[in-house]
């Protein structure tokens, strides 16, 4: 991405150049430095008169991004409605996910920010409930070879002496769930249709960071949406343990897998929040 300021129309107010991070604009010439430019795109966001303008690499124009509404009052309330009834959901219509609302979704998570802005993460999505089963297939076959390699009667004895009786019962509670799994209680993915995968560069400042990010403002929009979503951890688990998942996504290479959502139009409604106790929280004056 390639950042041009049209001098023509550009009236020198100066704002461009006091919100570069990078300073990568020259004041005299107003030039951009393309080698150290970050391609945040604050310029172009910040300018009054859209005088500054952004090319892909091909030299296809961007444009200088959508304009956005200020923020209201109303605004505050919904998003803090959202937050408040946001629920991880564990119950799904079996439908895959329309594909113009899928696109809606992909196109504002992108808005996510990165460390660095780096731009290192990528959004592998599933939407179909079969292959959905294939996956979660392959992740319980998975967890239920190794429930066999570390609950044996060579194994228990050492757990019980570094975990204690509360860390063998936890991965006896594990190994009851995948035989659950395998009885037909779908107890890893919960019936969703679709599933976003977040994955990032590992080279990138803070990929896992980064991909938290982005999960979170998905699911906070998956909500605006009216979609029901849930974080797993064991599908991130299975794919960083397992080799045969990283194929079946057929990651980038020097991609890795931070962050899974499930996703789906949600069989149950919460019309009250969740009862939380107080968190810690401390200011300093």
């Amino acid at each position: 991405m390639i950042g041009t300021i049209d001098t023509q129309r550009c009236v020198r107010c100066g704002l461009c150049i006091q919100d570069c991070i990078a300073d990568a604009i020259d004041p005299d010439t107003m030039v951009i430095d393309q080698h150290r430019c970050i391609r945040c795109s604050h310029c172009s966001a910040i300018c009054p008169v859209v005088a500054v303008s952004w090319h892909d690499a091909l030299g296809n124009p961007m444009g200088a991004g959508e304009p956005v509404e200020p923020v209201s009052d109303s605004t505050v309330q919904e998003l803090e409605n959202l937050i408040l009834r946001r629920r991880s959901v564990r119950s799904y219509h079996p439908e895959p996910l329309p594909a113009p609302l899928l696109q809606r979704l992909l196109e504002t998570v992108n808005h996510a920010p990165t460390g660095t802005n780096s731009r290192g993460v990528g959004v592998t999505v599933v939407n179909s409930p079969q292959r959905m089963r294939e996956l979660s297939d392959l992740a319980m076959r998975f967890f239920r070879r190794l429930g066999r390699l570390v609950l044996n009667p060579v194994t228990v004895p050492w757990i019980l002496l570094l975990g204690g009786r509360t860390g063998l019962r936890k991965l006896r509670g594990y190994q009851r769930h995948i035989d659950r799994y395998f009885e037909g209680h779908n107890n890893l993915t919960h019936g969703a249709p679709a599933l976003l995968v977040f994955h990032a560069d590992r080279r990138s400042s803070c990929p896992s960071e980064d991909a938290l990010i982005w999960a979170a403002t998905a699911a906070l929009h998956a909500e605006s949406l009216g979609l029901g979503t849930c974080y797993n951890g064991f599908l991130v688990r299975a794919a960083r343990l397992h080799r045969p998942i990283r194929r079946w996504l057929d990651l980038p290479r020097g991609h890795r897998v931070y962050e899974t959502l499930l996703i789906g139009s949600p069989r149950v409604q919460y019309p009250r929040a969740a009862c939380r106790e107080p968190s810690y929280t401390r200011i300093i004056e």
